[in-house]
């Protein structure tokens, strides 16, 4: 079986309207990328081949027309229309590590919305690590948070302006910082290193924390699949409020890519 962590995983967006719409899929073995048309690839017998980007990267990320590469000491925007790099950025902390998350926050001086780029940085020959969020405008820094802890994986709730990451420092743990301007709001402990970035969704507690009292309620909810160990992988789901454990289980090891949670 191929080793799953060699190949990057698919992205989609969507580009232009009404008649002239075309939704992209990228796909790539981390070094090589290539675009094609879905609907063609699925509909027609026409070469659905749009452009290839030789580029080093982890799993990139798709928003608004765009896609987000990382990897290294570097981001790069690529439209998706063309494979034009619109903008790339040396990162001079280093070592990025896992995919960009993208998402439309508030900036906290001028109450005015914006996309901003969120990365993670591990410690890898004593660079600087945390936490950065670039505006996908042009690759302008938002903000950053250095020097506390070895970050990898990571996810933002758009709607409650949340970033959620796995510090890797002083052990493991799932941390949540606002988004919006860097800073630290609550954790969760982990046992091993995540897979793949969280995922959001819903989720109420199990087992109840009362038998005789069950709680029924969904709360928001913050799903990770962690590393295996022994042949088995664990599954979390937390608060996304407080960080508190919701529930947990096991499944194979091999389970590389991000969960899915529909509610």
């Amino acid at each position: 079986m191929p080793n799953p962590a060699r190949y990057a995983q698919a992205a989609i967006t969507t580009i232009g309207e009404g008649d002239n719409q075309v939704d992209v899929l990228l796909n790539g073995d981390r070094t090589h990328f290539d675009a094609y048309d879905l609907n063609k690839l699925l509909n027609s017998t026409d070469d659905p081949w749009m452009w290839d980007l030789d580029i080093s990267s982890s799993n990139p990320t798709a928003k608004n027309g765009v896609f987000y590469f990382g990897g290294g000491d570097w981001v790069a925007a690529v439209d998706a229309a063309s494979g034009t790099v619109l903008w790339d950025q040396y990162l001079d902390p280093g070592a990025n590590y896992g995919p960009p998350a993208v998402a439309t926050i508030t900036n906290s001086e001028t109450g005015e919305d914006e996309e901003l780029v969120f990365l993670t940085f591990s410690n890898v020959m004593g660079y600087t690590y945390g936490l950065c969020a670039l505006r996908a405008l042009d690759g302008s820094e938002a903000w950053a948070r250095t020097d506390i802890g070895s970050f990898a994986q990571c996810c933002v709730d758009e709607d409650e302006e949340v970033l959620y990451a796995h510090n890797m420092h002083n052990g493991q743990a799932l941390e949540a910082y606002d988004a919006s301007k860097g800073d630290f709001l609550c954790s969760a402990p982990l046992d091993h290193i995540l897979n793949a970035p969280p995922t959001l969704g819903w989720a109420n507690y199990y087992p109840p924390p009362d038998p005789n009292d069950p709680d029924d309620t969904l709360y928001p909810a913050v799903f990770v699949v962690t590393g295996g160990v022994d042949d088995e992988a664990g599954v979390y789901a937390f608060r996304r409020d407080n960080g508190n454990l919701l529930w947990s289980t096991t499944i194979p090891s091999d389970a590389w890519v991000a969960p899915y949670a529909v509610n």
